[in-house]
């Protein structure tokens, strides 16, 4: 990445990552730093701040999700004065306005921030777009080799083929998928299929948002109670044991990464287990550290320890910066995080 410059010093507060020399928070807040947030997950949300920066389809969603934080909106791939530094954003590929934030400092140092990303295309949110930097701060919340996803096309395929096939056995399949980004990327899935899709109340209002930028779902009506029949339900997960789903006659498809393990199927009680995640893998965060060919490597939440041991064999300069959290998104019955949540 060219000669060599003084590194920008990166630490951790909550769930966010501070660069103090820099006055800039990402995904947190702190006393006279500068809010950056990269997509508004409850989990990536600084709810103590007043004002921060975002990308326009975020901006968006915090008016729903934080009406009382001021939003500063950067405009895509346009490098703007954030603090004391030079902040661009880019796709990142998780979900409807998720940044990848590349932060430039005034001596010339390019720290990428991934945050929640992911490598694979998707129906819902544009594909990321991983630049060079001289250190990445990249999430780790699939960084064991284990974690390699099927094909998504064939990922598609099962999720429509499997809704067909419960439809015409007089039964409802039912996706549970976050409200926020898997819900609407399960309801573009199933429409490319063939399949008309009924929306929980917290998808379909989600779905509004995207609609405002471009995302339509011509298939896809609200939730109405006894108007399911002969359509996929699609509920965020909290919901797989409330009466709208227990009182239908119902099957269950898990959509998680974590569905890569087994015992996903009992402890969801699960009819199908659809590994869709809006996470990169394994094999996709070495990618992203491919691309962006950073001298330093900072791994963030999830498997941060493992993940880093892992790039060090590879011959990489890598640290972790937090272990044990894993992203509310991807729910259901991943590693039982540092706050003692299950993820």
């Amino acid at each position: 990445m060219g000669p060599h410059r003084e590194r920008v010093k990166v630490e951790t507060r909550g769930r966010g990552v501070l660069l103090p020399d820099l006055k800039l928070a990402l995904d947190t807040s702190a006393p006279g730093f500068e809010s950056v947030v990269s997509h508004a997950h409850g989990d990536h949300i600084p709810w103590d701040a007043r004002h921060a920066w975002a990308s326009p389809e975020t901006a968006d969603l915090l008016a729903i999700r934080k009406p009382d934080l001021r939003v500063t909106t950067l405009p895509w791939r346009e490098p703007a004065k954030v603090g004391r530094a030079k902040v661009t954003l880019l796709p990142a590929g998780h979900i409807l306005g998720s940044a990848l934030t590349l932060v430039e400092s005034p001596e010339g140092e390019r720290l990428l921030y991934t945050a929640d990303t992911k490598t694979r295309p998707a129906l819902t949110t544009p594909t990321a777009e991983f630049p060079e930097a001289d250190a990445l701060v990249v999430e780790s919340t699939f960084g064991l080799p284990i974690y390699h996803f099927p094909p998504t096309e064939a990922l598609r395929a099962t999720a429509a083929r499997w809704a067909k096939e419960t439809i015409a056995a007089g039964e409802v399949p039912v996706f549970l998928g976050y409200a926020l980004g898997k819900g609407q990327e399960l309801l573009a899935i199933l429409h490319e299929g063939g399949v008309p899709t009924v929306a929980h109340g917290a998808v379909w209002a989600m779905c509004q948002a995207y609609e405002r930028h471009g995302v339509s779902f011509p298939t896809t009506r609200p939730y109405e109670p006894g108007k399911v029949e002969g359509a996929a339900l699609v509920v965020p997960g909290s919901f797989r044991e409330h009466p709208m789903v227990t009182k239908l006659d119902a099957r269950l498809a898990y959509c998680s990464g974590w569905a890569m393990l087994s015992k996903s199927r009992v402890q969801m009680d699960a009819d199908l287990l659809l590994p869709l995640s809006d996470h990169a893998d394994y094999p996709g965060l070495l990618e992203i550290v491919e691309k962006v060919r950073p001298r330093k490597v900072y791994a963030n939440h999830g498997y941060a320890d493992v993940l880093a041991h892992l790039l060090r064999k590879r011959g990489l300069d890598a640290a972790p910066l937090s272990v044990g959290h894993v992203d509310e998104d991807e729910g259901g019955t991943g590693q039982t995080t540092l706050e003692g949540r299950s993820a």
